[in-house]
């Protein structure tokens, strides 16, 4: 770091400390903050443009959300945790604002208020900055780099394997050869108790992704054996086939709904996995879905290396109802940056090394020249 002079006087104002810290920061970055330079940022839009060509090959046309917008809208579709990770800010009239920390939170806005008149279904996608809040304790990122796909206005098994089939393809387009989707189920979690109220769902939620299991076992309280079965339920992390085999000991001493969604995570994840890599795809009855809108289908894409997931999503059925018109939905998003380290598609997507320097003495004949070897496909500066 370029040391910082100190000041010899002070004339009226500015302690002196407190310009040599503003200095300091000149040469710095906000805490969370991130910038990319020449090589990384080639790499990076690279990416991106991989990522466009793709989802606009499969229909996903691209939709721009807005930085900021009215908190109030929000809060009651965020949870406590969320809520602490949002950055707010207070504009000129007063009205409390925050920025955008989940894109799908406010593209659900946009598109459930542009629906009316529209055709379903609706496919788009995204590419963009979001916020998050985090401790200073914590090494975590405050600004990643978002990009995601949705499908609005249609549910059932086919719509869920086009979301999966996509987020497949992703993850293929980026050499992400090692990473594995863990699919599990909102719905499942609510069949497991029907009567229950919100806080109880709430509670039993953060049990099971926390894997806090004396705390999953307070919430059943019933015969015998209930609790354990429980436990023994959202443990479970299998391959299709595994899941399969022991589907039948799985069923065992639940309610019809939570069989029917039980057979119906197992058909669908064995189908999307004839689609993908061998291990591509993996059946986690802990992945609850870390958003309170998540409703059904929800999963969780890990990489080697990484801490924590890569991707995330699923459907959001009632979501778009509580700011527009309702509709089914569900799709997902892959932060990028944090992605990165795992592609083996990062080595060829870096700048030409060979670059044409062009010295002709007439501009305009070195101009042309150059323009040739741009034309052929090469790199040339003059």
């Amino acid at each position: 770091m370029i040391p910082v002079p100190a000041f010899a006087s002070n004339h009226g104002g500015t302690p002196p400390h407190a310009g040599a810290r503003a200095a300091a920061r000149g040469l710095q970055l906000p805490r969370g903050a991130e910038s990319l330079h020449l090589e990384d940022a080639y790499v990076h839009h690279q990416l991106v443009r991989r990522i466009f060509s793709l989802f606009t090959g499969w229909g996903y046309l691209p939709l721009e959300t807005p930085v900021l917008d009215f908190f109030d809208i929000y809060q009651p579709l965020l949870d406590d945790d969320a809520v602490q990770h949002v950055y707010r800010l207070v504009d000129r009239d007063g009205d409390l604002l925050m920025l955008r920390s989940d894109i799908t939170l406010f593209l659900a806005k946009q598109v459930a208020v542009a629906l009316e008149g529209m055709r379903l279904p609706v496919r788009v996608c995204y590419f963009d900055t979001i916020l998050r809040h985090h401790d200073r304790e914590e090494m975590s990122r405050n600004e990643f780099y978002q990009v995601g796909a949705e499908l609005v206005g249609r549910s059932g098994a086919r719509a869920n394997l086009e979301v999966l089939a996509l987020l497949n393809r992703l993850l293929e387009e980026l050499g992400l050869v090692h990473a594995v989707v863990h699919v599990g189920s909102r719905r499942l979690l609510e069949a497991c108790l029907p009567e229950a109220g919100a806080d109880a769902r709430r509670a039993l939620r953060r049990a099971v992704l926390a894997r806090d299991w004396p705390a999953l076992g307070e919430l059943f309280p019933g015969p015998a054996g209930t609790a354990a079965r429980a436990r023994e339920l959202f443990s479970c992390i299998a391959t299709p086939r595994e899941f399969a085999r022991d589907l039948a000991t799985r069923r065992v001493g639940w309610p019809r709904p939570v069989t029917e969604e039980l057979e119906q995570v197992a058909e669908l994840v064995t189908t999307a996995a004839q689609l993908a890599p061998p291990g591509r795809f993996r059946i986690d009855l802990s992945e609850v879905g870390t958003q309170p809108y998540h409703s059904g289908l929800v999963f969780s894409v890990y990489a080697p290396g990484i801490g924590s997931a890569i991707a995330a999503g699923g459907r959001y059925d009632r979501l778009l109802g509580t700011l527009g018109r309702a509709a089914p939905a569900a799709g997902f998003s892959l932060l990028l940056r944090t992605a990165e380290p795992a592609m083996q598609a990062r080595a060829e997507l870096l700048p030409p090394r060979e670059v044409t320097e062009v010295k002709d003495g007439d501009f305009v004949a070195g101009y042309r020249r150059a323009e040739q070897i741009r034309a052929g496909g090469g790199v040339a500066v003059l």
